[in-house]
């Protein structure tokens, strides 16, 4: 711990070919899909990237200053001791929202640690970090030195998941941007390469990482409790106070049970509405794939159906023009049934 003044709130000074017109139909049915998939995302731009325990603990409680410098010392085995050394630079801007990390600080202006907490596996946070990294980059690096000749110094980034959700995972994973690509590099190396660290932060995982720092440890432990209850206010209040009861977290939750508890129902709901929201979505997806393929399935029975009836003019065309040179005795019915493609027999049955 620091000698810093008490009140060390790290938002203060720690500054997301077919059939005829079918073609169009499934160019509608792909634009219908992007207006659904936006209705997800602006869904997600509404959320408050505040109003989670995790962010809280990490990035604007009173203490979250000194919670951040533990967990990043424990990230990358340092023994930082000035607070100040880390300043926060999460895009606040609402045109930024979507790419929005739960957690985003420089340290010593040398690195540059994106992190979020995910309940949920998302296999693309490579692309999702990297989309980030490069609004962070145009607000760190001022344009004019962007086309000096001397390389602009770029802080070093590094990308962090924590996860906790109920799927069992490895104790830590890397997720790699290179594992999207179409086209795999024989040599494995790629002109644009991004990776994440996915770290398994539930109790059974038993990371390292969660005995170097207690305040994550403390927070794997409360979520464990939390996860038991549900979303029920009471049985929420009564987690929070076994876990003050347990000295888990016991001196934030013993500040600021109430505001925890309403971040923890927020939680719920917002979790529970994006389920629905997906859930809408995915009928409506379905509801529109159905008529485009009734609609398909229609003309294309139109057009067999009109291709029959042209093929069966056509044979009558031929049987009457070949009948007409076997009566004339210019050519024989073998050979005109041969043309026609059908035996004798019933090429003479035909014209009989």
């Amino acid at each position: 711990m620091t000698n810093e003044p008490k009140n060390n709130n790290i938002s203060e000074y720690l500054t997301d070919g077919n059939v005829d017109g079918t073609a169009e139909r499934l160019n509608d049915f792909s634009s219908d899909v992007v207006l659904l998939q936006k209705k997800s995302i602006s869904h997600d731009e509404r959320r408050n990237y505040k109003d989670s325990v995790f962010v809280d603990l990490f990035y604007t409680d009173e203490n979250a200053g000194e919670n951040l410098l533990s967990l990043y010392n424990a990230l990358y085995d340092d023994s930082l001791t000035d607070i100040h050394a880390l300043k926060g630079v999460r895009l606040e801007n609402v045109l930024y929202m979507p790419f929005a990390n739960d957690i985003a600080f420089t340290v010593e202006s040398k690195k540059i640690i994106l992190g979020e907490h995910q309940s949920t596996l998302n296999r693309n946070m490579p692309l999702r970090c990297l989309l980030y990294v490069a609004r962070e980059y145009e607000q760190l690096i001022p344009v004019r030195k962007r086309f000096r000749t001397k390389a602009a110094q770029l802080p070093t980034p590094y990308f962090i998941i924590f996860y906790n959700g109920n799927a069992e995972q490895e104790k830590e994973t890397l997720l790699s941007l290179s594992d999207a690509y179409q086209e795999k590099s024989d040599s494995g190396t790629y002109a644009l390469e991004l990776e994440v660290r996915m770290i398994n932060i539930n109790q059974k995982a038993s990371h390292p990482i969660l005995e170097k720092c207690p305040v994550l440890k403390e927070y794997s432990e409360f979520v464990e409790h939390v996860r038991a209850c549900g979303n029920d206010e009471q049985k929420l209040t009564k987690a929070v106070k076994e876990c003050i009861k347990k000295g888990i977290l016991s001196e934030y939750l013993d500040r600021k049970s109430r505001e925890v508890i309403n971040m923890l129902i927020g939680e719920y709901d917002y979790e529970m509405d994006m389920q629905e929201k997906q859930e809408e979505m995915r009928e409506e997806m379905e509801e529109k794939l159905a008529e485009v393929r009734a609609e398909y399935n229609a003309k294309l029975e139109e057009e067999i159906a009109k291709a029959k009836a042209e093929a069966e003019a056509e044979t009558e065309k031929a049987k009457t023009l070949f009948a007409s040179l076997v009566r004339k005795g210019l050519l024989s019915a073998k050979d005109a049934a041969a043309e026609i493609g059908v035996s004798e027999e019933t090429f003479l049955k035909w014209i009989e």
